[in-house]
């Protein structure tokens, strides 16, 4: 994982840290949604649970990032810069912790497609990390995409 052994025997550059961990921080995230659907959506369990091709814009952003990273990781040096980098894996963290804690909060009335039909099961969630944020699943979405712009120290991606 972030760190382990092998790391303290070589040292590795912002770059390949920050592509590692943004790696890693991904199949976290995508593996957990698929988890998710697994447990408490297991008729609509996909391929596309775990969320890697959902949408046109997701793959852009994606593309956009990593070229962002690989032109500015070759034309500045900037891109060692472990505080940053630090700080944008606590808020990826915080983020995933939300957008996490949204599923096992509303459980089977959390879903990855936006609803346009009232379920006749449905509840409203008020407990868990609900009490907290109205929308925890998007909140935590954000704030783990910005810190996953931080990973990378992305200026650009993070505006």
């Amino acid at each position: 994982f972030f760190f382990s052994s092998r790391r303290r025997h070589t040292r590795c550059s912002g770059v390949s840290w920050a592509r590692r961990c943004v790696q890693e921080t991904g199949v976290i995230y995508h593996t957990a949604e698929f988890t998710f659907v697994c447990f408490c959506h297991p008729r609509t369990l996909s391929w596309n649970s775990f969320l890697i091709n959902h949408s046109r814009e997701y793959g852009i952003m994606i593309t956009f990032q990593l070229i962002e990273h690989s032109l500015l990781a070759n034309l500045t040096n900037f891109k060692d810069n472990y505080y940053v980098m630090y700080i944008g894996l606590i808020i990826a963290s915080v983020g995933h912790f939300f957008r996490i804690g949204a599923f096992y909060s509303a459980r089977s009335n959390f879903h990855h497609v936006i609803q346009t039909n009232h379920v006749p099961n449905h509840k409203l969630v008020t407990t868990g990390i609900y009490r907290f944020s109205r929308h925890p699943g998007y909140f935590g979405w954000y704030w783990f995409s910005v810190g996953n712009q931080l990973i990378l120290v992305n200026p650009i991606s993070l505006i």
